[in-house]
């Protein structure tokens, strides 16, 4: 695991995925065909919180141009700058059922802000990072 400071804010639009896990993929399908961008031409994210006793999901987008995100339809939401614990996962396609289990053994960093929403931040068709918003050190 390593740490990664995220220097800028990104904003990010995309839809909340209704059947969490097994809707990911036709979700990121759809906002891939609709941005006309493959992973690795444009950033795209996984975003996921708990709350109301269930996980919500988002598949999400980096805008590439202001106001992208103002489309019908989209949810926003700004994935913050700040430092991040990140763990690298190559082949992400051939290891998806290992994802729950990287955060899982994140979140017992001390470090870890269990607050704050897990990212999941498809660099390309390949490599994918699992990420964690990392406190400030008392």
């Amino acid at each position: 695991m390593k740490m990664f400071t995220l220097a800028q804010e990104i904003r990010t639009f995309g839809r909340e995925v209704g059947a969490f896990p097994a809707g990911i993929a036709a979700a990121f399908g759809e906002l891939i065909a609709d941005t006309g961008d493959r992973a690795g031409e444009r950033d795209y994210f996984g975003v996921s919180t708990f709350r109301d006793g269930r996980m919500h999901y988002y598949a999400l987008a980096a805008e590439r141009q202001a106001k992208e995100a103002e489309r019908p339809g989209y949810e926003k939401i700004v994935i913050p700058a700040g430092r991040y614990l990140v763990r690298e996962l190559p082949d992400w396609q051939a290891n998806t059922g290992c994802i729950r289990d990287i955060f899982m053994e994140m979140l017992q960093d001390p470090s870890a802000d269990r607050q704050m929403p897990a990212i999941e931040w498809y660099r390309d068709d390949q490599d994918m990072w699992c990420m964690l918003y990392a406190r400030e050190q008392l």
